[in-house]
């Protein structure tokens, strides 16, 4: 089709009042498209706002936590300048170390709560006993009031934290437990030496209350007399020759018919004999046999460290004048050797086995 035949073809068309657009439908188009327009302009605009203000958000927040930061910083490196502004403000002492780093750092700390427990059976009761004695060492006021009733503490806090003020607590060993079922308490006797240029063998007696299992309660006090310490003293310790042919017998293969004419005061000083020669088999041999009395095996005995026996000094300071001493039998098969020395009355636990041989009591002193 060409042009000519096209127009001919449109021509009618033209001027039809049917085809033209509706004005009204013309003029709502227009409005809506303008509507629409302006919308996405503004949700457009509305986005940039948004972002604006969430950025500056950011900043606000990221500022504040650095001044926060800068100034906590300074209320902490700076405790003098700020008690200068709060002169009613305490600063806080040390924190006092939990039980765990006291027995890692103390090895003494450590044999001793092992020996209580393994005496006694109490885990958390001789956890307590070590507890207290950091707590005099520190003179810690807060702590003390946990294991002692706040009135004994106002009362006698200061006498003891000077008495354990100079307490060397690597030097300390346990010298003996006494159980009181009446008063369901244990006395754990202790010695120590002081950190002093001229030590000192001090001996303590520590009361571990039990009766309410709720509450552990500690009473401390003086081993013997009023006088606090006991110097260390040499002392001429020396078995007689009949015991020392015992003696020498009886560790060749621990045959207690070697011990059968002796007496309880002579079998005492053949325990402290091979206690000063640091022969722990021995003197594990010279502790009574009776099942009822033994309070741990040979094995056990030989896996404590030689330090739980003191020093020698500190061996014949314990039984000094027991040679001297007099025997007394408290029932068929119990009794104690009885002497005196500079740290007072003493004694020594003796046990009659099964077979008649008096041997040594576990935990001997008292």
């Amino acid at each position: 089709m060409n042009n000519q035949e096209m127009n001919g073809f449109l021509n009618p068309l033209k001027n039809r009042p049917d085809l033209e657009p509706d004005q009204e439908f013309t003029m709502n188009l227009k409005r809506r498209l303008m509507l629409n327009e302006k919308n996405i302009s503004s949700e457009k605009v509305r986005g940039r706002k948004n972002w604006g203000v969430i950025f500056s958000l950011c900043t606000a927040i990221v500022l504040f936590a650095i001044l926060s930061a800068s100034f906590l910083t300074k209320q902490t490196t700076n405790p003098e300048q700020a008690s200068e502004h709060s002169p009613d403000v305490e600063i806080p002492k040390e924190s006092f170390p939990i039980f765990n780093e006291l027995i890692s750092e103390t090895p003494a700390y450590k044999q001793l709560y092992e020996k209580i427990v393994l005496i006694t059976g109490m885990r958390e009761e001789s956890k307590v006993v070590i507890s207290y004695l950091e707590a005099m060492k520190r003179k810690d006021l807060m702590e003390l009031k946990k294991y002692v009733d706040e009135s004994v503490v106002n009362e006698k806090s200061q006498s003891l934290f000077t008495f354990y003020e100079s307490m060397n607590e690597k030097t300390i060993i346990l010298r003996g437990i006494v159980p009181n079922m009446e008063e369901n308490r244990f006395e754990i006797l202790i010695s120590f030496e002081d950190t002093k240029e001229n030590p000192y063998l001090i001996q303590h007696s520590i009361f571990l209350n039990t009766e309410d299992e709720q509450k552990v309660k500690i009473e401390d006090g003086l081993l013997k007399s009023d006088d606090k310490k006991v110097e260390t003293v040499k002392n001429e310790f020396e078995l007689t020759n009949a015991e020392r042919e015992n003696y020498e017998w009886f560790k060749k293969d621990y045959d207690e018919s070697n011990l059968k004419d002796l007496s309880p005061i002579s079998v005492a000083k053949l325990y402290v004999q091979a206690k000063l020669d640091g022969d722990r088999e021995t003197e594990y041999e010279l502790y009574t046999s009776r099942s009822d009395h033994i309070l741990w095996t040979k094995e056990e005995h030989l896996s404590f460290p030689a330090t739980d026996s003191g020093t020698k000094e500190q061996i014949l300071a314990d039984f000094s004048g027991i040679e001297e001493g007099k025997f007394i039998q408290t029932s068929d098969i119990e009794g104690y050797v009885s002497f005196t020395n500079a740290n007072g009355e003493m004694g020594c636990r003796m046990v009659k086995d099964e077979n008649g041989v008096w041997k040594v009591g576990f935990m001997p002193t008292q």
